[in-house]
């Protein structure tokens, strides 16, 4: 209920971040009050922010501004948003990364999803400059941008993701909300944020912290890089970083990759991984090649005429782009034959939230 009540406190953030639009003539309005359940899920969004990290965030943030919901919600946002990679510097929006976390999805929603972040970049100034206008304590900015994107999909939806019933219709099509003040774009980001929250949150059917445990179990996956070439690397990156720290673990990701020549400079090429996948039992190995196709095709589309930022001197992010691409879509793709039927893997399988 604690999280619900954060749900519905963000229609106040969201009328203060987002910048209002003429509002629509129509013969009959929505009442937000009796649908906002049913609108925030006409499209079928893929919910990418970690919970726990989003849980952390709204303790931190509620212990800081404890008599302030507006405050707390605007920090929670822009706290998941930096830990997660998205943000950076002031305005900084690291692309890469959040269409990294589409990886395992299908293309269709891969490619609007990908559309969206295209879309917001290219209004990013314009959010920057709203969000100076607004007198919070942290920037409203990540809020923003992350109600961009989920208008931008929400508008955008894939048909087979769009509940095609005659409400969501209505919505699409510009329907005003009753409540003069909110109007249709500002309602497609509220409910969305709104649903991130809830989502993970609230629900009697999500996965609980104790199930959450059982999730890395649940597909047996097998290393795909050859152990001889993993004990190599993990040398290297041992002589110049502590094995406890996370440079550690991206050093030793890029090197996995060049020495199997999967990464050449800042190219991917990972179709060469198909040899490494021969001993696998028919139906794994047809997994892991379709993660190897979908993860070429993502990180080639979203390094063209780009490159990934280095951490200071050392080792590019892209190795380590490229590991969790193809664990996120093998554990996707994987075969019934290596899938635990388990009551959490079979959640996890139905897209259920987590708790």
């Amino acid at each position: 209920m604690y999280h619900l009540t954060k749900a519905l406190q963000l229609v106040g953030a969201l009328l203060l971040c987002l910048q209002s639009v003429p509002k629509a003539l129509a013969e009959e309005c929505v009442e937000l009050k009796d649908h906002a359940w049913k609108i925030a899920t006409c499209c079928k969004q893929e919910l990418f922010l970690d919970s726990g990290m989003l849980s952390s965030c709204f303790k931190t943030t509620d212990a800081e501004f404890p008599d302030n919901n507006l405050e707390s919600v605007v920090c929670a946002f822009d706290c998941i948003y930096r830990d997660m990679g998205f943000l950076e510097q002031e305005y900084d929006i690291n692309a890469e990364k959040l269409n990294a976390c589409q990886a395992a999805h299908d293309d269709a929603y891969k490619e609007t999803f990908a559309n969206a972040v295209d879309h917001c970049l290219a209004i990013k100034e314009v959010m920057a400059q709203e969000a100076e206008t607004v007198s919070t304590a942290c920037s409203s900015f990540a809020v923003k941008f992350h109600a961009c994107i989920a208008t931008h999909v929400m508008k955008n939806c894939p048909a087979e993701r769009w509940d095609g019933g005659r409400l969501c219709d209505r919505v699409k099509n510009g329907a005003p909300i009753c409540d003069e003040k909110m109007y249709p774009a500002t309602m497609f980001a509220t409910l969305f944020v709104l649903t991130t929250i809830t989502a993970y949150t609230t629900s009697t059917e999500c996965i609980s912290k104790r199930q959450q445990t059982e999730l890395k179990f649940c597909c047996e996956m097998e290393e795909l890089i050859p152990r001889h070439i993993r004990t190599k690397c993990q040398e290297k990156a041992a002589a110049d970083h502590n094995p406890g720290f996370r440079m550690y673990h991206v050093c030793q990701s890029q090197c996995l990759y060049e020495e199997m020549d999967a990464i050449d400079g800042y190219e991917v090429h990972l179709e060469r991984l198909y040899p490494v996948t021969e001993h696998f039992p028919v139906d794994y190995r047809q997994a892991v090649r379709l993660a190897i196709d979908e993860c070429n095709k993502l990180i080639q589309g979203a390094m063209k005429d780009k490159k990934v930022k280095r951490e200071g001197a050392d080792c590019p992010m892209l190795g380590s782009q490229v590991e969790m691409c193809l664990k996120a879509a093998t554990y996707k793709n994987c075969p019934n034959s290596r899938w635990t039927a388990s009551v959490a893997c079979s959640k996890v399988r139905q897209g259920v939230p987590f708790c």
